[in-house]
């Protein structure tokens, strides 16, 4: 299959920061294999090469409630719409659809879909002016209720959706909305719902709906509890710009506010704007509280960019305690080397033949870089920086001293040896003295986060205001900053320069 390949397009990855400028992203069988810098990344073999110079790439945007039927699919497509749900069509009308859709090559967004509407006779959309023939399912019963969904999950139903619209019609009784539920569960479908009014979404929650294909359409903002209960278990796709009364937007910010999850749907083809994204709809949205998931995003980048440099940190470390360790006795290695008659390169070389790295390691290096012509004295500093050991700092001061005024290096490095010796010792005695305070240091830091977690583990609602809510994520971020400023107080305390 032949791959696409778009150079010098600036990428937008949706993660919150700008677009990263000249990528070269790699297209293979409908899905991005590789996106890279041009110089990282570069187009296969036999590639269809396209120039993206001076223009951006954007993630595909998923539209979760759409009539598809009502312009062309190539139309979304065009608008930058990707894959789009629809919820509410005739049967015979959707499986075209879904063919288009499922063609190789097709100019259609993925498609997802409910099928028909389940609701009652003579209920909303039966009469809807914007709705074909069909599109309504009209059950009179719980059980007619059931064989409804298993005829449309039977048809490939992505969803179940039902009509709770008070305003224009009859609606499903609880006990044939909660028939309705059942019957979704036992095929492993949940069920959105087009509601009206609050008491609507009452019903919607109390037969276990999981999620509302608007926000009601109430004239006053919803009461406080039902938005909390709201939050608590149900998805909304708000579709604010078909009606963007002030009482549906304060609606939407509370919901946002108390944790409750959104999703980007337009009502495209009922009341819902022509084909594309809906930049006012993604405007509306951002004005009801979901930027508040901004400061989570830059807790997880901070996170995301100090873990490398922690671990390498903590690599490198680690691996300067090693060399410490081994110094003493490389020391005494290359002074007994001397002793014996050896020159200064043979004695490194009778420590590189032990091979017991990092040393053996880092001296092997030095020797093949000065059998290519490097300087002794020059491969030893870059030994000395790369390390990053002032202990070996001090070996490499005193070899420096002897090369220029002469003198026993045997001894010199005899001498070193015991220096380092006892300043390694010092260092013990310092770690034992100071154990107790840094671990209280340890508990101190991790006390919070350990506490966190429990709670959130055993009581997940009592946390959910934390976790969910902007004053919660304005907490975290306080909790960041003190714990931060606290552990540089604590390193202080119990780190001493000797």
């Amino acid at each position: 299959m032949r791959s696409l390949a778009i150079v010098g397009a600036a990428v937008f990855d949706g993660s919150g920061g700008s677009p990263a400028p000249a990528q070269t992203v790699v297209v293979r069988g409908g899905r991005v294999e590789r996106v890279g810098p041009a110089g990282e990344v570069g187009p296969p073999a036999g590639a269809e090469v396209v120039d993206g110079a001076g223009c951006t790439l954007l993630p595909g945007i998923v539209d979760a409630h759409v009539h598809l039927d009502f312009y062309p699919p190539a139309e979304v497509l065009a608008g930058g719409v990707t894959t789009v749900r629809d919820l509410g069509w005739p049967a015979g009308r959707l499986a075209a659809l879904r063919e288009l859709a499922e063609a190789p090559g097709a100019a259609s967004p993925r498609l997802l879909a409910a099928g028909q509407i389940v609701t009652v006779p003579g209920g909303y959309p039966t009469r809807a002016p914007w709705a074909p023939h069909g599109t309504a399912r009209p059950v009179a019963g719980a059980a007619e209720a059931a064989r409804a969904v298993e005829e449309l999950a039977a048809a490939g139903a992505a969803v179940i959706k039902v009509a709770l619209d008070d305003r224009v019609g009859p609606t499903l009784p609880a006990p044939v909305l909660a028939a309705v539920v059942a019957a979704a569960r036992a095929h492993g479908l949940g069920v959105t719902a087009h509601v009206g009014t609050a008491r609507e979404a009452e019903k919607a929650l109390a037969a276990g709906v999981g999620e509302l294909a608007h926000w009601p359409f109430d004239q006053r903002t919803l009461p406080d509890a039902l938005i909390a209960r709201l939050a608590a278990s149900v998805t909304v796709v708000p579709t604010l710009h078909i009606q963007p009364s002030r009482a549906r937007r304060r609606g939407v910010r509370r919901f946002v506010e108390l944790g409750g999850r959104v999703l980007y749907g337009t009502d495209l083809g009922n009341q819902g704007p022509p084909p594309a994204v809906d930049v006012e709809e993604l405007r509306l949205l951002v004005a009801a509280g979901l930027t508040q998931s901004v400061p989570m995003i830059a807790v997880g980048l901070v996170a995301g960019a100090l873990l490398p440099y922690l671990f390498v940190s903590f690599k490198a470390r680690k691996r300067v305690k090693a060399f410490e360790n081994q110094l003493p006795d490389l020391l005494v290695t290359m002074a007994a080397g001397l002793k014996a008659g050896h020159s200064f390169r043979q004695a490194i070389q009778s420590v590189v033949d032990e091979d017991q790295p990092p040393a053996s390691k880092e001296l092997k290096r030095v020797l093949t870089e000065t059998r290519l012509g490097r300087p002794m004295d020059a491969a030893l500093n870059d030994m000395a920086q790369r390390i990053g050991s002032k202990n070996f700092e001090f070996v490499i001061t005193a070899v420096t001293i002897q090369r220029q005024v002469g003198g026993s290096l045997a001894g010199l490095f005899d001498m070193v040896a015991d220096t380092v010796r006892n300043r390694q010792q010092f260092a013990k005695k310092i770690k034992g003295l100071t154990a107790m305070g840094r671990a209280s240091a340890y508990v101190l830091i991790g006390l919070p986060f350990f506490v966190a977690s429990m709670l959130t583990l055993l009581n997940p609602e009592y946390m959910r205001p934390l976790w969910y809510t902007s004053t919660g994520h304005k907490l975290i971020i306080g909790m960041f900053v003190m714990i931060a400023f606290g552990s540089l107080i604590l390193r202080k305390i119990v780190n001493f320069r000797y």
